[in-house]
């Protein structure tokens, strides 16, 4: 992986992270 493709992974994993606390029932996030 080159290092643009993992500040790109860095910069979007917020947002999948977020997009998953919504999409992914409480009994299955780890907090």
């Amino acid at each position: 992986m080159t290092a643009a493709a993992s500040l790109g992974e860095a910069s979007s994993f917020p947002g999948r992270l977020n997009k998953a606390k919504k999409t992914t029932p409480p009994e299955f996030t780890v907090t």
